[in-house]
């Protein structure tokens, strides 16, 4: 039999012997060792430069010699670190979509389990957000004193010199 980290195919049988001499031996039974942990390769991030308002979507192509389990995705969501599980597309493609996330960066890590209990995980992925600058001109209003029923007005301009849209 392979040990558990050694992949193969097992064939077996049982014989029997009781007290008496008499033998029995059972029909042959095969099963498959799988001691090899899932590949997951091709990660993409799209939007390629998410802002902190974009909804991001991460692929990823996970194969295995049996088959996948599970596929799970573990990231930032801009408070504490979030786990769930990524959609099969087809063929060996999964998906998760996350965001908006309200931080600077965030950062993820894919797991892929197999059957036999095998398991993966990708290299941590650190992805910066765009977002936007706030800058309001003036910086400051000053309007005095403002009677009761008195009408005060003033013009402010915001700008946004980030890299995202507000």
């Amino acid at each position: 039999i392979p040990s558990r980290n050694e992949t193969g195919n097992v064939t077996f049988f049982i014989t029997a012997t009781d007290t008496a001499g008499n033998t029995n031996t059972s029909a042959n039974f095969s099963y498959v060792a799988d001691g090899e942990a899932p590949a997951i390769e091709n990660i993409t991030v799209t939007p390629p430069a998410p802002s902190v308002s974009d909804a991001i979507n991460i692929t990823a192509t996970v194969t295995d010699n049996q088959a996948i389990k599970q596929v799970t995705i573990n990231y930032f969501d801009g408070n504490n670190r979030t786990i769930a599980n990524m959609t099969l597309l087809s063929g060996n493609t999964y998906l998760a979509t996350i965001g908006p996330i309200p931080a600077n960066q965030t950062d993820f890590v894919i797991n892929a389990t197999d059957i036999a209990g095998n398991s993966n995980a990708s290299p941590q992925i650190i992805i910066a957000l765009r977002k936007p600058i706030i800058e309001v001109n003036p910086e400051a209003l000053n309007f005095s004193v403002v009677g009761i029923k008195q009408d005060v007005r003033a013009n402010i301009t915001i700008f946004n010199n980030g890299s995202a849209d507000l």
